[in-house]
């Protein structure tokens, strides 16, 4: 699934040192953590988005993605 690939290429990038953040929605953060867990990267730094946001009005959408943009900057720049 694409869920699986994105994760085993996060777990592939932060094996090569690079910084990721993973973004899954809701209905599919369970495959995201067996990924990582299977990858042996069980604390891979994953987001979880709602499902779907093509029922929400475009102010929600976006107000949802500013209050991320913290969370994946702290997330890449941890040392």
């Amino acid at each position: 699934s694409c869920t699986a690939w994105s994760i085993h290429e996060s777990a592939s990038l932060e094996e090569l040192g690079i910084p990721t953040v993973g973004f899954v929605t809701e209905q599919f953060k369970g495959l995201a953590n067996a990924t990582a867990r299977g990858k042996k990267m069980p604390d891979l730094p994953i987001i979880v988005l709602p499902h779907r946001y093509d029922h929400l009005p475009e102010e929600d959408i976006r107000e949802d993605v500013r209050g991320r943009v913290g969370d994946v900057i702290n997330t890449l720049t941890q040392a």
